[in-house]
């Protein structure tokens, strides 16, 4: 039997097919935001709006629009389809 949506059959990556579950939004976020939380070597800066990024070889660096700057190795910026981020990169 396989689990189909639509024409589509979700695989894992031993390539059987995948256990679909369906999870409220309130819970998993929560769920995300302890996770996160719990990193030792994670920021998070949220809520926050960027107003200018810039990067070299060595670490990327964020102006928020309160003018706190932060520098990293890596920034991941989770804003959509629409991302700021993306436009500035």
């Amino acid at each position: 039997m396989c689990k189909k949506i639509g024409n589509a059959q979700l695989r894992n990556h031993h390539n059987q097919v995948a256990e679909l579950h369906i999870v409220e939004q309130a819970p998993l976020l929560d769920a995300l935001w302890r996770a996160l939380d719990a990193q030792p070597n994670l920021t998070l800066l949220a809520p926050a709006l960027g107003a200018d990024l810039a990067w070299d070889e060595h670490e990327v660096a964020l102006r928020l629009e309160s003018s706190e700057t932060h520098t990293a190795k890596l920034i991941i910026a989770a804003d959509g389809a629409d991302s700021w981020a993306r436009t500035e990169a």
